[in-house]
């Protein structure tokens, strides 16, 4: 599976990554009490996430984290992403960190 961008029409998720940068730079993405910047993630997916009773999806942000985190108090795992729900402003409201045994 290739890594690199794939060119093509649809730009909305591109559009998305914009926004939830713009979101990382004003600090609201915070993991383990430690504001992550742009320069620590890639960004790999958009996901919209419909709920049975919400005509409107969740846009979550999919990032992967360029050098693995620690976890506090945990010595055998390491944080290796993160994904962010953006609200309909373009605020991060939720985070969830990947945490992988090593």
């Amino acid at each position: 599976m290739s890594q690199h961008p794939v060119d093509h029409e649809f730009d909305e998720p591109r559009e998305i990554v914009r926004i939830y940068l713009k979101a990382v730079k004003r600090g609201e993405l915070v993991v383990f009490d430690q504001t992550l910047d742009a320069s620590m993630l890639t960004p790999v997916r958009v996901e919209y996430v419909y709920e049975l009773n919400n005509a409107l999806p969740r846009v979550k942000v999919c990032a992967e984290f360029k050098q693995p985190m620690s976890v506090p108090g945990q010595t055998d795992c390491k944080a290796r992403g993160v994904n962010a729900v953006l609200d309909d402003a373009g605020s991060i409201v939720e985070v969830e960190i990947h945490v992988w045994a090593e």
